[in-house]
């Protein structure tokens, strides 16, 4: 992830990333890891080009980011699981990476 960077850089990079967090559905806790920009770009850009619709690309986005704490969480997984998983791991997401608001409002732009 930080290969082939300064030690300083490594540094700034750890200073301005999110840390994880843990989200309760139901009395369920998920934990939230933060992404990095290609991590980010590649799941949203390539669900894009593959047509995928916003349903799917969120579905992606979020089970990408539980399975970054478990692999059982499967885009099957996040689609069986009730409407407020979606909305809780998205929200924190949002804050654990420092994007509050940005991908409501990217869905009203697309």
């Amino acid at each position: 992830m930080t290969g082939g960077l300064s030690e300083e850089a490594k540094e700034k990079l750890k200073q301005i990333r999110g840390q994880p967090s843990t989200v309760d559905v139901n009395g369920v806790e998920f934990e939230i890891h933060p992404f990095d920009t290609d991590e980010f770009l590649e799941q949203v850009i390539g669900d894009k080009e593959r047509g995928a619709s916003k349903t799917e690309i969120t579905i992606g986005l979020v089970s990408k980011v539980l399975q970054k704490d478990d692999d059982m969480y499967s885009r099957e997984f996040v689609r069986q699981a009730p409407p407020g998983l979606l909305t809780a791991v998205m929200n924190e997401i949002e804050q654990v990476n420092g994007m509050e608001g940005f991908l409501s409002e990217a869905s009203e732009i697309q």
